[in-house]
């Protein structure tokens, strides 16, 4: 958002001094108003997904804090054999089809069985003791159904067809379960080496385009004094690749934790080799700033009905020079650069800190709405003037 910014106010300078037309600078307004729009639409999903965590960890009252590890520093890596070996063995839907199949067999042996008849026994021994003589009585029973047209036939047939349910059950449910591994990890193979393509290739090229842009600038005043479009669109370039990454880098993530999920555990690297990403170019250290000095400088005489409050002496040869005025009719005006501000205002910095005065991490989440960018200014307009002598008066060539 800040080089957007400052990007634009480069163009507004090059705008105020003739170089280029009224309506250029107006996309530039709007990819800053729009780098703001992400800042801030970032912050609150910061903050939303803090408190998601939170609930899913079951402590509402955490405050707001930074989240120790870095999420790019180690990727589970995954065998497909290894994993499916897993999962087909230990998984609990297949422990489930696997008991359904054995609740089957022994509601088959059931139904077979119950055909066959309980046998009861009866044994009793008692006396008589109120009318002599008193004898003592004995008893024996012995009692069983015998199965002429009951034998269970429809039971055992349904017994039987729930068996086979139950078999094909379990291989239903391992066929599942390997087309979602190999989904998930199809998913997981295609983020993890995009992510290593772009660790490795895309940002390193992208990052090492712009530091050529820019240092071409740098080094060749005719360069320097010519609109800078070429570091623009080296600027969105790297922005995009950046974007890509971030989003294939959480892609990758959610499609490890698709693959845990079908392992079934809490640790990521279960059954994973922990290995380091290729190296990522340092996105930190970039130049954001067309000048050298930090500062966008125009001397008096650099343009043409500037007064002494444009700046100091010193010339930078990052800076658009105005182009000599053009004779022409009365009525027609050349634009000028406002005499009222410089051409370029110097850059908001952040105050710096000492380690000592360093913030802990839960107010540094305070501030982040605090550390908005203020809004760009409005397109400026091209002033006009009048004809300073009679020698610039003349057609147009």
């Amino acid at each position: 958002a800040r080089f957007t910014d400052e990007i634009y106010r480069l163009y507004s300078g090059y705008l105020a001094a003739g170089q280029v037309a009224p309506y250029e600078p107006a996309p530039l307004r709007a990819s800053a108003y729009t780098s703001r729009l992400a800042y801030q639409q970032s912050i609150y999903n910061y903050i939303a997904a803090w408190k998601t965590l939170v609930a899913t960890l079951g402590l509402p009252q955490l405050p707001l804090t930074e989240v120790a590890g870095r999420v790019d520093r180690l990727i589970p890596y995954y065998d497909y054999d290894k994993v499916l070996a897993y999962v087909l063995a230990n998984h609990t839907d297949v422990l489930t089809a696997r008991n359904s199949v054995q609740k089957a067999r022994y509601n088959l042996q059931l139904a077979q069985i119950t055909p066959l008849p309980d046998v009861d026994l009866l044994a009793a021994v008692w006396k008589e003791s109120t009318i002599p003589p008193y004898v003592i009585f004995y008893q024996a029973q012995v009692v069983f159904p015998i199965p002429i047209w009951d034998r269970n036939r429809g039971n055992i047939l349904s017994a039987q067809a729930a068996l086979i349910r139950a078999v094909e059950e379990t291989h239903r449910v391992e066929n599942a379960l390997t087309t979602t591994l190999a989904t998930n990890y199809s998913n997981y193979q295609s983020n993890l080496k995009a992510l290593e393509y772009y660790r490795r290739y895309i940002l390193p090229d992208q990052v090492r385009y712009y530091r050529g842009v820019f240092q071409r600038r740098q080094a060749d005043p005719e360069v320097a004094k010519s609109p800078p479009a070429d570091l623009v669109t080296a600027q969105q370039a790297l922005v995009a690749s950046v974007q890509n990454y971030l989003s294939i880098l959480s892609s990758l993530w959610s499609a490890v934790v698709s693959v845990a999920d079908l392992i079934q555990t809490p640790d990521l690297f279960q059954l994973a080799t922990p290995r380091e990403l290729p190296e990522l170019p340092n996105l930190d250290q970039m130049p954001q700033w067309l000048c050298p000095h930090h500062r966008l400088v125009v001397a008096s005489a650099e343009l043409p009905g500037a007064g002494p409050g444009w700046g100091s002496a010193s010339k930078c040869s990052c800076l658009p020079v105005a182009p000599p005025a053009i004779p022409g009719p009365a009525d027609r005006t050349v634009p000028v650069s406002p005499p009222s501000a410089p051409l370029l205002p110097a850059p908001r910095q952040l105050p710096a800190q000492s380690p000592s005065e360093k913030q802990p991490p839960h107010e540094k989440a305070r501030e982040l709405e605090q550390q908005l960018l203020q809004p760009p200014p409005d397109v400026p307009k091209k002033r006009k003037r009048k004809e300073e002598s009679t020698q610039e008066a003349g057609p147009q060539p």
